[in-house]
């Protein structure tokens, strides 16, 4: 029993410190659990900053699950992004209509490879390579009319290290309104509010695992044409809610950060973004690109990640068919 909960503990530790290396979490962020739920799978969002509250298109999971009201194009997604550490993230991600009824679903993978176990007696096992694992399956129902739309989102979320693991249920809600022709478009949210269990054997229970990353959104997005090239500017106010009271003013500066970013259209074909995530010391810049022909778009980001002296490149990619043209 030793021998396991100390290659559990380490293990879990050396994964937990990759996760917040590679998801760019502040010291107290990282006192909540289930922290793949922070990392989108929306190269579009991602480009722009990762705001994308008030913006049309996928991953409801980590923007808003009202987000569909925005354009209302049916949809089918597929990601993909490799990061440092052995670390991949996939997703799957459609959405339907009928009538003001929208109805949708995503299945997202987080997986780390070749992890090395360790334990105070025999130091690293390099004979016994483990992996990581965080799931989430989400189902979400919505309704749109006019410039309204609503949506909730049920979570179904799972960690596993080595052979542990623990579980959380959530729900998440959105609200989204355009007006000014369509060109402006808001929206807010609330995302994962529920309970987890935790690892062990005597945390089984839930309640009795660490606090989900819970986030509150808002944000706006305004469309328009200048000097013939169409544009949007997105802008978002994030705050995450990490399960702990906030006692004084930084503390709760530090749980808030502010996504802008711009998309712009040289021709009907090509997308081109950039965007910023302030407030969040360790991320530097992201852009990337957009490519539409007819009902397919291929989507691609890159964020630029620094902490202390390194600096990574983190591109993530996907492929989403629309059942009408953008």
């Amino acid at each position: 029993m030793f021998f396991k909960t100390n290659i559990f503990s380490i293990s879990f530790c050396i994964i937990f410190s990759a996760l917040t290396f590679v998801f760019a979490v502040d010291e107290e962020a990282s006192m909540a659990g289930f922290m793949f739920l922070d990392n989108p799978t929306a190269p579009r969002q991602i480009a722009m900053g990762n705001g994308g509250t008030a913006l049309g298109g996928y991953c409801f999971v980590s923007f808003n699950p009202a987000s569909f009201a925005i354009n209302k194009t049916p949809y089918l997604s597929v990601f993909v992004s490799p990061r440092p550490f052995d670390y991949t993230i996939a997703s799957i991600e459609g959405i339907y209509n009928i009538n003001n009824i929208f109805f949708g679903a995503y299945i997202g993978n987080h997986f780390i490879d070749k992890i090395i176990p360790s334990d105070f007696i025999d130091g690293p096992q390099y004979d016994k390579i483990v992996s990581y694992n965080g799931t989430i399956i989400s189902l979400c129902a919505g309704f749109n009319k006019n410039n309204l739309g609503l949506g909730i989102a049920l979570n179904g979320i799972q960690e596993r290290i080595v052979a542990y693991a623990a579980y959380g249920i959530s729900a998440s809600f959105g609200i989204t309104y355009k007006l000014l022709n369509d060109k402006l478009a808001f929206g807010v949210s609330a995302l994962q509010f529920g309970t987890t269990t935790g690892f062990l054997e005597e945390t089984k229970k839930f309640g009795y695992g660490a606090p989900l990353p819970r986030s509150g959104r808002l944000g706006s997005a305004y469309s328009d044409i200048l000097f013939g090239i169409p544009y949007t500017i997105v802008a978002d106010i994030v705050y995450r809610d990490v399960g702990r009271k906030v006692t004084s003013a930084s503390q709760l500066f530090s749980r808030i950060t502010v996504p802008v970013g711009l998309e712009v259209w040289p021709n009907k074909h090509i997308a081109l973004r950039m965007g910023k995530r302030f407030n969040y010391e360790t991320e530097i810049i992201s852009f990337g690109a957009g490519l539409n022909y007819a009902m397919l778009n291929f989507d691609i980001a890159f964020t630029i990640t620094s902490l202390v002296s390194d600096v990574d490149f983190n591109p993530s990619f996907s492929l989403v068919y629309s059942l009408k043209g953008k």
